[in-house]
Formats: C-alpha cells, structure tokens, sequence
C-alpha cells in the first residue's frame, strides 16, 4: 500500500488536508471517506485496512477547521463550504482517475455532508456508504436551553463550548476509545453556530 498526503484550496482559499491509501494492483474503484465532526481522516485506518486488499484506492480529507486542515476548530459559516470543499476534493481525484468509480463513505456527521452533496451532484458518485448517521435526536431536549442556544448561535457564533461527549459511548472497541482521548487532532468542542 502507497500512502500519500498533500493539500488543496478549498472555499475561501482555506487550505485543506488530505491524505490517500493506493493498493499495489491497479484500482477498481475509489472511496473517499467524510469523516465525522470533531475528528479528521486519519482515524478511518480500519476501513482503509479493510479495503486496500480488495483493490480500491482511498482518500479522505480533513474538513475544514479539523484535524490538518486550516479553519476555526469545528465552525463553518455554512453546510455548503463542507459540500463544496468535497466537490473540489472530487474534482481533484477523479480528474487522476478518470474511468473509475467513485463511492463516498460517510461516517455520522460526514454522512449528513454526502447527503447534502448527493442533493447538488448525485449523478457524479456510483454509491454512498452511510454510517451512524443520526435520524431524530437522543430524546426530549429542553424548550429554555433550545432559546438560549439560538440566542448565542446570532450573538456570539464562535464562542466554543464543551458539549459532554461521552468518548466511552463511540465504540465497544477500548483502544479505539483510548486512541480518540489521546488523540491530538480530534477536538470535540463544539462552537454555539455548528452546522
């Protein structure tokens, strides 16, 4: 397996990190990997792991303001500069590997994104992957909290709070809970205007 990183300007001419797996045979497909919010493309090393062997190339970049990539930690004006990011990112990839198909594979918050990317350009990708991504929220939320965010999403966009993620509820894997903790690049701090 060949591994390769570089970058590209995304909207706004952010800098954005990616990074791609390539298998010692020819390609018979590509997969590029949306990562979740608060993580980057690295964490995704048991998928490449999984699909190397089967011949497909990898890629997968860092959202803006994750991981490598430049940006606020964990902001964005809107859900379009994710989407168009990935179109460019597309763009960059299948102008290398014209002839073969292109499958996206989103995890939680990255497979909202493909969501929203399959919505503008469904007739450029082959297949999606989606993967744990949320459908209706974790119960009753609370009407007074519900004002105040949205109060604090107009006033102060930026101001980044911690909302009590729970590593331990990420996987019944405890070196995979381990290796988020650890991990420098992952910062799950959420700012009061997410996507």
């Amino acid at each position: 397996m060949k591994h390769i990183e570089g970058e590209f300007k995304g909207v706004n001419d952010i800098q954005i990190y990616f990074q791609g797996w390539l298998p010692e045979n020819k390609p018979k497909g590509i997969v590029l990997i949306v990562h979740a919010f608060a993580e980057h493309s690295g964490r995704y090393k048991n998928i490449v792991n999984k699909l190397i062997p089967l011949n497909y190339a990898i890629y997968a970049h860092d959202l803006r303001g994750h991981g490598k990539s430049e940006g606020l930690k964990n902001y964005v004006d809107s859900m379009d500069q994710f989407v168009e990011d990935l179109k460019k990112f597309y763009d960059i990839i299948k102008e290398k590997s014209a002839k073969l198909p292109v499958f996206m594979l989103g995890h939680s918050f990255g497979s909202l994104i493909i969501v929203y990317f399959t919505k503008k350009y469904e007739i450029l990708l082959n297949g999606i992957i989606i993967a744990a991504m949320g459908t209706r929220t974790g119960g009753k939320s609370n009407g007074f909290m519900r004002v105040i965010a949205k109060i604090f999403s107009k006033l102060t966009p930026r101001i980044s709070v911690n909302p009590g993620l729970n590593p331990e509820l990420l996987s019944h894997d405890l070196g995979v809970i381990e290796d988020y903790k650890n991990d420098p690049l992952v910062n799950y701090k959420k700012r009061c205007r997410t996507p």
